[in-house]
C-alpha cells in the first residue's frame, strides 16, 4: 500500500474524465449564439408560437427539441447568462493581452477570480483588471443593481435546480433589454471587432 509520501509524489492524471477536451470559447461565437437567441425573444409573433408550441400545434417544422418552452426558454436564459459570463472573462484577457498588459501574476489572479458573489466576480473584478472604470458598479450604478437582483431571483436559482414557468414575452424581452445592456457595457472597455478586424486583414496560405 502506498505511503502518504508516495500518494503526494503520484503523477496528476492529463486526460480529463472520460476523455472530455476543453477549450475557451471563442467570444465571437458567444455573440453570434446571442443573436441568434435575441431574434427569437423579439419576434412579434412569440406570444402566439409559445401558447402554439405548448399545445404541438405548431404548424412548421422546428428543430428544438424541448417538449415545452418553459424548459426551453429556461435553457435560453442560462446558456445566455453563462455566455455574458464567458464573454466578460474573454473580453477581459484579450484586451490585456492585445495591449500588452499581460503578466504571469495578472494571468493567476484572473484565474483565482472565481470565489465571492458571481456579480462581484465577472462586473466589477474581472473588468477592473482592464480599467477600475470598466466596473459595472462605476460605469451604470442602475445597471448593476439589475443585474444583482437578476442574478439572486433568477440566475442563481436557474442555475441550481429550478426552471421558468409560465414564461411570457413581457418578461423575456425586459431580460434581453438587460442582456443588451450588459453587452453595451462591455464594448465600453473591449472592443467587439478587433479579432474579426484582425481575421479580415490576414492572408492564410495553404500549406502543401
Amino acid at each position: 500500500m502506498p505511503s502518504a509520501n508516495d500518494a503526494k509524489k503520484a503523477p496528476t492524471r492529463k486526460e480529463r474524465i472520460f476523455g472530455f477536451k476543453i477549450q475557451n470559447i471563442p467570444t465571437m461565437n458567444l455573440r453570434h449564439q446571442y443573436a441568434a437567441d435575441r431574434a427569437i425573444v423579439v419576434d412579434p409573433d412569440l406570444p402566439e408560437k409559445i401558447h402554439a408550441w405548448r399545445f404541438g400545434l405548431l404548424e412548421r417544422p422546428v428543430t428544438i427539441t424541448f417538449p415545452d418552452p418553459d424548459d426551453f426558454f429556461s435553457n435560453v436564459i442560462r446558456t445566455t447568462i453563462v455566455g455574458i459570463e464567458s464573454a466578460i472573462r474573454g473580453a477581459a484577457w484579450e484586451e490585456l493581452a492585445f495591449t500588452n498588459r499581460v503578466t504571469k501574476d495578472i494571468l493567476k489572479a484572473m484565474k483565482e477570480e472565481r470565489s465571492g458573489a458571481m456579480v462581484e466576480v465577472y462586473y466589477n473584478r474581472l473588468p477592473a483588471y482592464v480599467s477600475p472604470a470598466a466596473r459595472l458598479k462605476e460605469h451604470d450604478p442602475n445597471l448593476c443593481a439589475t443585474v444583482r437582483a437578476f442574478y439572486a431571483e433568477v440566475r442563481n436559482p436557474l442555475l441550481h435546480g429550478n426552471q421558468l414557468t409560465d414564461v411570457t414575452q413581457e418578461s423575456l424581452r425586459a431580460a434581453f433589454e438587460m442582456f443588451d445592456n450588459i453587452y453595451a457595457w462591455i464594448n465600453s472597455w473591449s472592443d467587439p471587432n478587433r479579432l474579426s478586424k484582425i481575421l479580415a486583414s490576414t492572408t492564410f496560405k495553404v500549406l502543401k
